[in-house]
């Protein structure tokens, strides 16, 4: 069978307004440092497990994208160069996620395909030009997306989720009905039908495959069974998702849905990005992910660091108790 070689999906770029993630990234390997002994929170900006990325090698890396790039300049003249810091803190968790994740699913990465994916971006000089990287932390970048590729075809034909789902209109409605649900899970069906009443587009016991998945839905594919998923798709905050998450299942691996025999051009690249990058979210939680509060918080649902718990793309409600 003959396929057409990766396609590259353009990494995270700088607008003076936000830094926007075009597409699954991941920091550069030199930000991390492994703490065999306990990393302290003090000196860390981000904490993955218990391998930590410095203050000083994240300073370091936002001064090395001020001196490149004007729009994050611009960003300095507006006193809102944390925006910066916030994404490569970001990017650097993404980068711990990939590299542990691909370690436990067995995947590995071919240098040659490394290099392909760099070429055909333009090389690195031309293809980081606008990002939080460089001509020498491209390549790792690259790196780590084709481990997202591959988590993603590995997984895009195989795992299900089954949830109940419904809409409200601001953030506190959608944490108000979180907390009903997640309270009374057995009483959903009587509270979605009597959203369906009031003309809300809710439903029940719903099947969606990742491969089947709207962006939108995304956020359901990482989460435990039994949580509470709140999120403003698209960052509409005047549209709310609030769904139950009944059950994750993952098929077993067969010629059939492993992705080894679908032509690879018929694959989205940003897909299987999205998705192997879902697929590391409840190692994400499994890990723990601490982050310094000079750069914000977590944020599991955004796969993202937030200012603040208020302008976090969403939250969740775990079968243990609330995480609002």
């Amino acid at each position: 069978m003959t396929t057409k070689p990766h396609r590259m999906v353009r990494p995270a770029t700088i607008r003076s307004g936000r830094f926007l993630v075009t597409a699954v990234a991941a920091a550069v390997g030199a930000l991390l440092a492994g703490c065999g002994s306990g990393p302290s929170q003090a000196t860390s900006a981000v904490i993955v497990g218990n391998t930590a990325v410095s203050l000083d090698i994240v300073q370091q890396r936002v001064d090395a994208v001020l001196a490149k790039e004007p729009a994050a300049q611009q960003l300095q003249q507006q006193h809102k160069l944390d925006q910066v810091s916030r994404q490569v803190v970001q990017m650097a968790v993404w980068h711990e996620l990939a590299r542990q994740g691909a370690a436990r699913e067995g995947i590995t990465v071919d240098e040659n395909q490394v290099s392909q994916l760099v070429d055909q971006a333009g090389g690195a000089e031309q293809a980081s030009r606008g990002t939080i990287y460089d001509a020498t932390t491209f390549r790792d970048r690259a790196r780590d997306q084709l481990i997202m590729m591959q988590l993603g075809r590995k997984y895009l034909n195989r795992l299900t989720v089954t949830f109940d789902i419904t809409q409200v209109g601001s953030r506190q409605a959608a944490v108000d009905k979180a907390r009903q649900l997640a309270a009374q899970p057995d009483q959903a069906a009587r509270v979605l039908q009597a959203d369906q009443a009031a003309g809300v587009p809710a439903a029940t016991n719903q099947k969606l495959t990742a491969a089947a998945a709207p962006s939108y839905a995304l956020p359901l594919f990482g989460v435990r069974p039994g949580t509470v998923v709140a999120y403003s798709p698209q960052g509409d905050t005047s549209q709310w998702i609030v769904a139950l998450v009944r059950d994750r299942h993952v098929d077993p691996a067969t010629p059939a849905n492993d992705g080894s025999v679908s032509p690879q051009e018929q694959q989205d690249p940003k897909q299987l990005a999205q998705v192997g990058l879902r697929m590391l979210a409840p190692l994400g939680d499994e890990l723990g992910i601490r982050i310094n509060p000079r750069y914000g918080l977590w944020d599991p649902v955004g796969m993202e660091v937030a200012p603040s718990a208020g302008e976090a793309e969403g939250f969740e409600i775990g079968p243990a108790g609330p995480a609002t």
